[in-house]
């Protein structure tokens, strides 16, 4: 009987050594998962998800059947889902189901259009495919949002909250509009109509996603609907006077603007060949036609945007290597980084940004004496050296550049301003403190940006960073915050060397120590019985 609770010891000590390694597996992920904040709720979102009025239901369809490697990643979506639940449970209730292991539950899931990905399950001997559902389905107050990918947490956040703003949002007005006025860059469906002078990219696979369909507001025609409270204006609007006393009234009102202006015009073309990517087209750049139309508007804000452009050549944008491998640089595009300080260093709009790729830009001043009840912060500006070139200049990238030429201090091209309205048109106040964000280039969400050679900039960095400025504008900060989450490309972190160590310590001396303790103690006691 000793003998056997001897071996059931032995026994024990074997389980725990194992038990111990599966449990530094999981504790290294846990780890990771809390250093990193990847199951961590931002306040606002924790504060709409206990607000909720009506019941949601989240129906999550995964396979069961996946690769070991795509595990992990759905333990934690998993973990997020439930984390979610947690956050108001007589309200918020989740629901998983394996499509793989029924085909009516195939069938549901399909017809809640969340359709099979493709994943590669590989093996020593082969490499085969599978189908994998990796989505879910929220119910909201006889509403339905699909999201058919939710796979990664990092992104998990801003996709639940985005769901849930649409279908809120289809039960109230819209409140954002945008403007369409002869200069304004058009929106077509990406494509053989896109071009340099269109967002339809952007405004197809991003703004629609987050905001539903906005208004369109002709300013010559038309004053802006009460309910709007952010104006969005991409391009150089050819405005009459009625529009200029329009967009003045839905100031006075406490509307808030967006511009994405351009005071030059030029007609240039994306081409590739043997020598890489390049633009052609008119040799000459002239004052954008619409420019006369909106400048004494933006005047009467505290701005002015110059007709000119500057060069960058400390940090041209490399278009693309040639057949020659010899790169094509150019200097009319600018890279900005906000550890050069091209970036506000302290705002929310750029907490998460820290590259940004701006085409065409323009110099901005700001008369702080015409808006006095106005802050004005710079958000965006130049390096401390750039170069310019104003009115009617060709559009060659070699130029002399006289000294007045020479910018030696940072330029800013966008800024944020903030306050009660004064009209300078008839002296009157604005009822309530407006935000006006002016940038100046309409190219910063152009879809020549969509090109292969700036596409990726162009999604992680100038999309999410006009979206935080919507945002901002709408006064809906929680979107920002859980938009500020790490991409899903992040290396697991898990314990630092010194607790390895320890670990590692604890399995190759301690617990051999103990058994030969035992042991010695087992060996100690037999010969005492014997002595004995």
């Amino acid at each position: 009987m000793k003998f056997s609770q001897t071996k059931i010891f032995i026994f024990q000590i074997i389980i725990f050594f194992l038990f111990s390694n599966l449990a530094m597996h999981e504790l290294s992920c846990r780890k990771d998962i809390s250093s990193s904040e990847r199951l961590t709720l931002s306040i606002p979102t924790i504060e709409r998800l206990k607000n909720l009025k009506k019941p949601i239901l989240i129906e999550a369809y995964y396979s069961s059947d996946l690769p070991i490697e795509y595990q992990v990643r759905l333990e934690l979506v998993r973990e997020f889902l439930i984390e979610i639940e947690k956050q108001n449970e007589e309200l918020i209730s989740v629901i998983f189901y394996a499509p793989n292991v029924s085909p009516e539950i195939r069938k549901r899931a399909i017809d809640a259009r969340i359709y099979p990905n493709e994943i590669q399950r590989a093996s020593e001997t082969s490499k085969s495919f599978q189908e994998a559902f990796m989505g879910i389905v929220l119910k909201y107050d006889s509403e339905i949002e699909v999201i058919p990918d939710f796979f990664f947490v990092e992104e998990a956040e801003a996709q639940l909250v985005r769901s849930l703003r649409r279908i809120q949002q289809k039960q109230k007005n819209q409140t954002i509009a945008i403007a369409t006025d002869t200069g304004i860059f058009g929106t077509p469906l990406p494509g053989n109509g896109s071009g340099i002078n269109t967002w339809g990219v952007f405004y197809h696979q991003a703004f629609l996603e987050e905001y539903g369909n906005p208004i369109q507001v002709a300013l010559n025609e038309e004053a802006v609907p009460n309910q709007i409270k952010v104006l969005l204006i991409v391009g150089s609007p050819e405005w009459n006077d009625y529009a200029k006393q329009r967009l003045n009234d839905y100031v006075l009102r406490g509307g808030r603007i967006i511009f994405l202006v351009n005071s030059m015009q030029f007609r240039v073309s994306p081409i590739r060949n043997q020598e890489g990517l390049h633009f052609e087209g008119e040799k000459f750049a002239f004052p954008s036609s619409g420019y006369a139309f909106w400048n004494d508007q933006l005047k009467s804000f505290g701005f002015e945007v110059g007709t000119n452009l500057l060069f960058d050549f400390e940090h041209p944008v490399s278009l693309s290597k040639g057949d020659n491998f010899q790169k094509h640089e150019y200097p009319f595009w600018h890279y900005f980084f906000k550890s050069e300080g091209n970036l506000h260093q302290n705002h929310e709009l750029t907490n998460n940004v820290n590259l940004l790729i701006l085409p065409w830009i323009s110099t901005i001043k700001i008369d702080r004496s015409i808006q006095t009840d106005f802050t004005y912060e710079i958000i965006l500006s130049t390096n401390k050296q750039v170069w310019k070139k104003e009115n009617v200049f060709p559009m060659n990238i070699g130029q002399n550049f006289s000294d007045s030429e020479i910018e030696r201090n940072r330029i800013p091209v966008g800024v944020l301003a903030e306050g009660v309205y004064r009209s300078t048109r008839d002296g009157k106040q604005s009822q309530l403190p407006t935000k006006i964000f002016l940038l100046s280039t309409s190219y910063f969400v152009s879809d020549v940006l969509s090109l292969p050679e700036f596409r990726s900039t162009f999604r992680d960095a100038n999309v999410g960073f006009i979206l935080n400025i919507v945002d901002f504008m709408l006064d809906d900060k929680e979107f920002i915050v859980s938009r500020e989450k790490k991409l899903a490309v992040i290396p697991l972190k898990s314990f630092t060397v010194n607790e390895r160590n320890a670990y590692s310590f604890f399995n190759t001396l301690f617990l051999p120590l103990l058994l030969v303790i035992f042991s010695v103690r087992r060996i100690q006691l037999r010969y005492s019985r014997r002595n004995s």
